[in-house]
């Protein structure tokens, strides 16, 4: 079964030797009245901020989440130690005091994909964080996927929907940095919402946004040629846009059907020629 929102009531408890990972989320999930863990699949007029410190469990295995079956274990299961109800002004403050004192200030913005509950991106971003060892700010952006295989048109609506909260969220990040960058991670349907808000911050003149970001792109869930399409619009990036591509998945196969068998930008073959000598024209690595 999947993950409830159980998983994010605190435990209190943290194993010996397990690490200790703090996600912000900015999300356009709606929170259900009266409660600070669930978020449904309904969309907030607004962003809606919080903080979600996981425990990861000393013997994780790395690019897996132990989630609990029953009562969770800290020694074997990651777990919820904290978590928080933020306000806009507090997120700024935290992600702002998070990159206090460092030499180069780093956070990353991770856009989760089709299918996806709020509990499994929480997750998802801390284990990705501790496998990595990233230094950096963790920062969940959120959108109302409704998790569910047949929910995928819903999902791209959703996705639509969310669009203005990610230009939003990107802005606010970007303002006042002064050294650093500011990564963007998309991943399946998150990438074509990364790429729509791109767009959206080029037409609007938001080019110093633009230039802090380090854009990658996982799998993503675009027609090849709206990809081709949307970057006219965007231009070349520095340093270039990442796209991380996979002949044999299963999602992007899925949408690629439901899309009429479109290519998808994830499934590219990287040793074609002609997606070789489009990847240069438009200075997209590959």
């Amino acid at each position: 079964a999947r993950p409830g929102p159980s998983v994010l009531i605190p435990t209190h408890t943290v194993a010996p030797g397990a690490k200790l990972v703090t996600v912000y989320v900015a999300t356009t999930r709606a929170r259900e009245p009266g409660s600070a863990i669930v978020y449904t699949n309904d969309r907030a007029a607004k962003l809606n901020y919080a903080e979600f410190t996981i425990a990861v469990p000393p013997h994780h295995t790395p690019g897996e989440i132990e989630w609990p079956t029953g009562t969770p274990d800290p020694k074997t299961n990651f777990v919820t130690v904290r978590q928080r109800i933020l306000t806009g002004p507090e997120f700024a403050r935290k992600i702002a005091a998070r990159d206090a004192g460092r030499g180069q200030r780093r956070s990353g913005v991770f856009v989760h994909g089709y299918n996806v509950n709020f509990q499994e991106a929480v997750f998802r971003l801390a284990q990705m964080t501790a496998d990595a060892d990233i230094e950096g700010v963790p920062i969940l952006f959120a959108w109302p996927s409704d998790g569910q295989l047949v929910g995928y048109v819903a999902d791209r609506d959703a996705a639509a929907y969310s669009r203005d909260a990610l230009v939003q969220l990107l802005t606010e990040l970007a303002r006042d940095r002064t050294s650093g960058d500011l990564t963007l991670l998309g991943h399946s349907m998150g990438a074509w919402l990364t790429v729509e808000a791109l767009r959206q911050l080029r037409l609007t003149g938001k080019n110093a946004t633009l230039a802090r970001l380090n854009v990658i792109l996982a799998a993503p869930d675009i027609d090849v040629d709206v990809f081709r399409s949307q970057m006219r619009v965007i231009g070349p990036l520095t340093p270039p846009m990442t796209v991380l591509v996979s002949r044999d998945d299963k999602a992007l196969a899925l949408s690629g059907r439901i899309a009429g068998a479109r290519k998808r930008l994830g499934t590219v073959d990287v040793d074609d020629p002609q997606v070789q000598a489009g990847a240069r024209a438009a200075d997209v690595r590959i």
